[in-house]
């Protein structure tokens, strides 16, 4: 899957969620905007990455969307059990 793609995808996700379960709408935002930091830390590794060559930046990078790809399937569980119990 493609950087932007991934990093798009979870966060339209988080958006629509918002709006699906208004009584979580906070707790979900504040996930969203965890999710956009990451993104830009993300980015800035990658970045950093291209343009020095420097290997512990790459694997910064993917520490990084490696934990948000955790948290999200967490985030999907609990959407889900949310779902289920209305």
């Amino acid at each position: 899957m493609d950087e932007d793609t991934f990093w798009n995808d979870c966060i339209d996700t988080l958006k629509s969620w918002r709006k699906k379960h208004p009584n979580y709408a906070p707790q979900i935002y504040k996930v969203q905007k965890t999710f956009e930091d990451m993104r830009i830390q993300h980015q800035k590794n990658m970045q950093q990455y291209f343009q020095k060559k420097f290997v512990g930046c790459f694997d910064r990078a993917e520490k990084i969307k490696q934990e948000a790809d955790l948290i999200y399937k967490k985030i999907s569980k609990l959407e889900f059990l949310a779902t289920l119990s209305k």
